[in-house]
């Protein structure tokens, strides 16, 4: 089997079509795209690792510390997924209390083995977003805000939210091993995942993280993106 069979083998034949029609039929071209979609993704499952992990810590010490100080647990996810809670407000009725439904699913997979540590580690990125959302914001007192303390002025929890919803599309692409190098027209374009990508970096900088150092050895998007667009005239 030579190289070209072998490889489209491998991927499989629709998922290079893409990639071929990109390339006007070029199937090294295709190929070398194929390739520069890979690293691409590569760098950024680093990057998203690192955010996620931020922003969820992020989160869950500033509700410890929120729910201590008003007496109750700081195993908050537990005690704010009861009935009392403020992932049980009626207020969230609507979206069929999908938030506490996820911590309450995530609680009892664990079983014994639970601890408030290792639920903060299996809830999904969508559930940190969702902490953002008009609902949920409000209904656990509006103080999650407080967790960027170089936010700047004017920007409040949608402008969060829309931007955490965008950086979870993205991370959806690069953890189902989809394209991250195509527009919806199918034309090579990394607009969308520049603009995610460059959301993370905000939102580290706004929890008073400097991204270059947090990010050092991690990051090698811009050197991964001049590859690309050097693959004229297809970018």
């Amino acid at each position: 089997m030579n190289r070209r069979a072998m490889f489209e083998r491998a991927v499989s034949r629709p998922r290079f079509e893409r990639y071929l029609k990109a390339c006007n039929g070029d199937w090294k071209c295709a190929r070398r795209l194929y390739l520069a979609n890979l690293r691409i993704s590569q760098k950024l499952y680093a990057i998203i690792s690192i955010f996620e992990v931020t922003l969820r810590n992020a989160i869950d010490e500033h509700y410890k510390q929120r729910f201590l100080q008003t007496g109750e647990s700081s195993d908050w996810l537990k005690s704010q997924s009861a009935v009392s809670g403020f992932l049980s407000s009626p207020s969230l009725a609507k979206g069929g209390f999908q938030s506490r439904e996820n911590v309450r699913r995530t609680i009892a997979s664990l079983g014994i083995h639970y601890t408030h540590d290792k639920a903060v580690s299996e809830l999904s990125f969508g559930f940190w977003k969702y902490m953002f959302a008009t609902k949920e914001f409000a209904a656990a007192g509006s103080t999650l805000l407080r967790i960027f303390t170089l936010r700047p002025h004017g920007v409040n929890h949608t402008d969060v939210y829309n931007r955490l919803d965008s950086i979870n599309r993205l991370r959806n692409r690069v953890a189902h091993h989809q394209p991250v190098c195509f527009d919806k027209t199918g034309s090579v374009s990394l607009t969308a995942t520049l603009e995610a990508y460059s959301h993370m970096l905000d939102i580290l900088t706004w929890l008073g993280y400097d991204p270059p150092i947090l990010l050092r050895g991690v990051d090698g998007m811009a050197a991964e993106v001049r590859r690309l667009k050097a693959m004229a005239p297809i970018f």
